[in-house]
C-alpha cells in the first residue's frame, strides 16, 4: 500500500521538474537576437522609403594594402538611379562610374526585397572589433542608408566572418541583390582587384 503513494508523488514531482524546465528552455532566442529585432523594429519599413529621398550604399572594400593598390566598389541605390563607382586608394578616388535610371516602383521592389533579407537588422559588433582593421586579408562590407540630413542606419561586416561586424542581414543575398542592379556588373568590375 505505501509503494502506490511515493510513486504518485515522484511522477508528480518528475511533472513539475519537467515542466520548470520546458518553460526555461531559451528556444533559440538570445539577447542578441533580440536586440536585433529592436534595432529592426526602430526603423521605418523598407518599402515605406520608396517615393523618398532616400538611398541605400553598399561599399566593398577590398584587402589592406598600399594607397596604389587600394580599390572598393560601391553601389548606390535610389529613387531615380543607380550609380555605381570603381575607388581607387584611401582617399575616395573615384576612377570609374557607371549611372542608369531607376523609378519609384523597382526601386519600391528592391527596398522590399532588402527589407526581407534583413537589411536594417544589425548586432553588436565583437569585442575589439573594428571595420577599419578587421578582415585585413579580405573585403570588408558597409551598408548605409541615408537622406540629405542624415545617416539612417550604418553596418558592416567582412569576408572572414559575419561574428566580426554589425551588420545582421543574409549577407551574400544582400551583396547579390544591389550587384544585381548594376546592368552588366561582373563586365563594370572585371580587372578590379579587391
Amino acid at each position: 500500500m505505501l509503494r502506490r503513494p511515493i510513486v504518485i508523488i515522484g511522477i508528480v514531482v518528475l511533472l513539475v521538474i519537467f515542466g520548470f524546465v520546458i518553460f526555461n528552455i531559451d528556444w533559440g532566442g538570445s539577447k542578441q537576437d533580440e536586440q536585433s529585432s529592436t534595432n529592426q523594429s526602430q526603423q521605418e519599413s523598407l518599402p515605406e522609403y520608396a517615393d523618398s529621398d532616400v538611398k541605400v550604399r553598399m561599399t566593398i572594400s577590398g584587402e589592406i594594402n598600399s594607397n596604389q593598390d587600394h580599390r572598393e566598389v560601391q553601389i548606390t541605390v535610389a529613387r531615380d538611379s543607380v550609380k555605381a563607382n570603381i575607388i581607387s586608394g584611401y582617399q575616395g578616388q573615384v576612377t570609374s562610374t557607371q549611372e542608369t535610371g531607376n523609378n519609384p516602383s523597382a526601386y519600391g521592389s528592391f527596398l522590399s526585397a532588402l527589407d526581407m533579407l534583413g537589411f536594417t537588422r544589425t548586432k553588436d559588433a565583437a569585442a575589439g572589433a573594428t571595420e577599419a582593421g578587421s578582415c585585413p586579408q579580405g573585403r570588408r562590407i558597409r551598408f548605409e542608408m541615408y537622406d540629405s540630413n542624415e545617416t539612417l542606419l550604418s553596418s558592416w561586416s567582412t569576408s572572414c566572418s559575419t561574428k566580426l561586424g554589425t551588420f545582421a542581414g543574409n549577407l551574400p543575398q544582400v551583396q547579390n541583390l544591389f550587384q544585381a542592379q548594376v546592368p552588366n556588373y561582373n563586365d563594370f568590375v572585371s580587372g578590379v582587384r579587391l
